[in-house]
């Protein structure tokens, strides 16, 4: 088994990293690009989706000063390099960084939401979901791992110098505006989700509240990100239990790190409708009968799994995408954090493309996955099957 282990994982490492240099239109395949068409990316983090260049531009007109002396040097601290060790810890700190900068902008909020449709829009996606939370960019809740930033004291404080609070509540409407007009503009559809994080189990009940008084302004659900294990999920459960009571739908990030029983605590105690990542499910035969027999929706994605060392731990001499496709599991393809990980969905594609056994039919296959398993309401999730079945001009069964 260690010799299934060490070969499965060489092989990913020379694929995943070969792949993570190649642009989009530098794949080269000789199966023909029709999955690349009109795709649907259900797990994709806001705030991970930044635009280093925004970044530099916001921090340089609220006058703070950072260890770089433009946007490609920037690249450098909110960027996730492949060197160095893999983990879930290390790609979160990079966040750490960079958050502070948007933190309680409101002007800047809104452009993020509005240039991540326009990036989007250019990755040939119909539809995502993105999700972010608005208790991290809401200049009213502390975070005790910003304020050790350098950069976040005299030159913040009087950066924010008479500028309004802003509100949790604030940071959704900024977001919800910013869709808005990136989506008139470029024809993408995006809604969003808003993320309960793992350590601060006190603000998930108001992360319900506001997907509920936000829903006709796009928010489509609520998800549960962060350190997987950094509390008991059960301490969130008031919240996913008011968001079922409130037909709101519930996402939550299981089984990447962590355990497969924390996936089983997710469907059977949060209530989940999809998991993010889940590939620790192949781990317990159980847990992934239950995922099967509840047809959960497992959010993948390939080049995160690599980075953050998610697949570390797993006995397996497959990608769980791999698996999971032979099964014909409900499953689907995102790029979880393009902007920190340097990655687009067209990337994803193209990685899923190489995993041995994957075939076209896979690939849209996932593609209606997501498009079933979405979190819009009937009636519009009908409309965006049929607009997928006329650029694939089929659905794969």
């Amino acid at each position: 088994m260690l010799q299934c282990v060490e070969r499965f994982a060489k092989r990913q490492l020379y694929i995943l990293t070969r792949m993570a240099s190649s642009t989009a239109t530098g794949v080269t395949t000789d199966r023909p690009a029709s999955c690349f068409k009109g795709k649907v990316e259900l797990h994709v983090h806001l705030d991970g989706a930044i635009r280093a260049e925004t970044l530099f531009d916001v921090a340089t007109q609220r006058g703070l000063k950072l260890p770089a002396k433009d946007a490609k040097d920037l690249r450098k601290f909110c960027c996730y390099a492949e060197e160095g060790e893999h983990s879930l810890q290390r790609f979160l700190d990079t966040f750490n960084f960079f958050l502070p900068i948007i933190q309680g902008d409101v002007a800047a909020i809104e452009r993020i939401a509005y240039e991540f449709c326009q990036d989007q829009a250019k990755m040939g996606v119909v539809y995502t979901e993105a999700r972010y939370a608005p208790h991290l960019v809401a200049s009213t809740v502390t975070w005790d791992h910003y304020t050790r930033l350098e950069y976040h004291s005299e030159e913040r404080r009087a950066a924010d110098a008479g500028r309004s609070a802003v509100t949790p509540g604030g940071v959704v409407a900024a977001v919800s505006r910013g869709f808005k007009r990136g989506c008139a503009e470029t024809g993408v559809m995006v809604k969003a989700l808003l993320c309960c994080m793992t350590h601060r189990p006190e603000l998930s009940l108001e992360v319900a509240e506001l997907a509920h008084k936000y829903r006709d302004d796009g928010v489509v659900g609520i998800d549960l990100a962060g350190f997987e294990g950094a509390v008991p999920m059960k301490e969130h459960q008031p919240a996913f239990e008011r968001a079922k009571e409130l037909g709101i739908h519930r996402t939550v990030h299981a089984g990447e790190v962590g355990v497969a029983r924390n996936v089983q605590t997710a469907i059977e105690t949060l209530h989940a409708e999809r998991i993010g990542h889940g590939y620790a499910v192949l781990d317990d035969s159980n847990v992934y009968d239950i995922v099967k027999q509840h047809g959960t929706h497992l959010e993948a994605c390939i080049y995160s799994s690599y980075l953050t060392g998610a697949l570390r731990n797993l006995k397996l001499d497959l990608h769980p995408v791999q698996r999971w496709c032979a099964d014909r599991v409900n499953c689907s393809l995102s790029t979880d954090d393009p902007g920190v990980m340097q990655c687009t969905i067209e990337e994803e594609y193209a990685r899923a493309r190489n995993l041995e056994g994957l075939t076209d039919a896979d690939l849209v296959r996932m593609c209606f996955n997501a498009a079933h398993s979405c979190f819009l309401p009937e009636a519009e999730k009908k409309d965006l099957v049929a607009k997928l079945k006329s650029m694939h001009d089929e659905e794969v069964e």
